[in-house]
């Protein structure tokens, strides 16, 4: 690399040189191993901190991507959503959100990639693993999932923790990354109280109910009935109700345990007998939290009131614990039966099956739309805000115009957001929210110099925050 620099000044050092030097280098990580593609932006960086030179580097390898510091991450858009200023643009503004992203992910160079990106529960796809990973069965079942980005990142706590960050209105990006977490619903969200909606819960407990499907089992099972004693997806159904319907008191051990507060202790103390005075007191709020006898017996009687409400309804399929009812109808009518399945290869068989029954591809197809065509919550509060303040002005040139504009954007905003709590398909229509909110945006600026100074400087400002939350959308910056 020296010899390659003091070739390009001439046959001078570059120490030696005066005037500033710009270096653009294509795809400088070819032939390199990745250990050297690291190693080469710090070379990079202590060139330029010695000398009048910069370096711009185009690349799309994920060493280089997770390498770069925040400050020296760029982005080149496409021109069709950026028409009218410069294409290339930081990839991320927020350094508390980038360095979240890398923590919880590990990588970080899906961002450069301008596609939704789904954190999940579970593990990558490893051999020889003993279960099945979510990715794959998604992947498997809905192959239209490869417009996304899935990461599995571990358990739920993950992602929740990640999805809050994101969620704050401090987050921006100029290119409007959009992160989403997939969690299953075998315990409650409570987080999701507190303004995350990010949160994607499957509408059944976990997604191996999506597994449970008569036809789909059956046309992997259909060559062994002999073998299995299972003659058609009828016979398959009843065998995995039965399996459920015998777990009822497991499924209320469950729902009690997800009610109750985890209990957390860590020893801690400067001598043994700091040690045992801590673990008393530790002890004596253990047995304060359930001294409360008629409190024990309403969360028991919950549990169980909502346990015996789903078998009436003939939903434990559904809403049982999913993973512990396929296992078990693995090992009593497929394992030692003859038939050529282990566990892993049996869910990704029947997950392949999936992809031919419409209704499962419905499902799936409803969380994909959802995190293509993203709506946040702030877009709708902060549209809601500027409409307030509109109605407020005793002055403005556009008032009728402008408060019909708005009046269709929150019609439009709610619209999304209600169909993504009720799991429905997002027919409210992304691509002309995105018109109006621009529209919203443009009147402003243009007509805000009107008001007096402070008036005008809450009303720019919110525009400001309405363009910042708009990115998701689509809306390019600046307008």
């Amino acid at each position: 690399m020296n010899q390659i620099l003091t070739e390009l000044e001439g046959g001078t050092p570059l120490s030696a040189v005066s005037q500033d030097l710009i270096i653009l280098i294509d795809e400088p990580e070819l032939h390199l191993h990745p250990a050297l593609q690291a190693k080469l932006l710090d070379y990079f960086r202590k060139v330029v901190t010695t000398t009048a030179t910069q370096f711009i580097i185009a690349t799309h390898s994920p060493v280089l991507i997770n390498e770069a510091r925040v400050e020296e991450l760029y982005m080149l858009l496409p021109t069709e959503p950026v028409v009218g200023f410069n294409q290339l643009v930081r990839a991320t503004e927020d350094i508390d959100r980038y360095e979240a992203l890398r923590l919880v992910c590990g990588d970080i160079s899906f961002i450069t990639q301008g596609k939704p990106t789904l954190l999940i529960e579970g593990r990558n796809p490893v051999e020889l693993s003993k279960e099945p990973s979510d990715r794959r069965i998604i992947e498997l079942i809905c192959p239209d999932f490869q417009r996304c980005i899935i990461i599995p990142v571990g358990k739920k706590q993950r992602i929740l923790e990640i999805c809050k960050i994101l969620s704050t209105p401090e987050s921006q990006d100029a290119i409007g990354i959009r992160v989403f977490g997939v969690t299953d619903s075998d315990r409650p969200n409570k987080n999701l109280d507190i303004g995350i909606d990010r949160i994607f819960n499957w509408p059944s407990c976990m997604i191996e109910n999506f597994l449970l499907e008569p036809v789909a089992i059956n046309s992997i099972l259909e060559a062994h009935r002999e073998k299995t004693g299972l003659s058609d997806p009828q016979a398959i159904e009843v065998a995995l109700r039965a399996i459920a319907r015998n777990m009822r008191q497991a499924e209320i051990e469950l729902r009690v345990a997800a009610k109750l507060e985890p209990f957390r202790w860590h020893p801690s103390g400067s001598s043994t007998q700091e040690l045992k005075e801590k673990l008393e007191e530790a002890v004596g709020k253990l047995v304060g939290r359930f001294a409360d006898e008629l409190a024990l017996k309403n969360i028991f009687s919950e549990a169980t009131e909502e346990v015996d409400k789903i078998l009436s309804e003939k939903k434990e399929l559904q809403y049982f614990h999913g993973k512990n009812i396929l296992k078990e109808f693995y090992k009593k009518h497929v394992s030692g039966k003859g038939v050529d399945f282990g566990y892993v290869s049996f869910c990704y068989a029947i997950a392949g099956e999936l992809a031919k029954i419409p209704d499962v591809q419905a499902e799936f197809r409803t969380l994909l739309g959802h995190a293509l065509h993203f709506v946040p919550l702030r877009l709708l509060n902060q549209l809601t805000e500027i409409n307030r303040m509109v109605k407020d002005l005793k002055t403005w040139p556009t008032k009728e115009s402008l408060a019909r504009i708005l009046e269709k954007a929150i019609t439009l905003a709610q619209s999304a957001i209600t169909e993504r709590k009720q799991w429905r398909n997002p027919e409210a229509s992304r691509k002309e929210l995105k018109g109006l909110c621009i529209q919203v945006i443009q009147d402003i600026r243009q007509n805000a110099s009107i008001l007096p100074p402070e008036t005008a400087g809450t009303l720019i400002k919110a525009a400001e925050n309405l363009h910042r939350f708009a990115l998701e959308i689509g809306v390019s910056t600046p307008i």
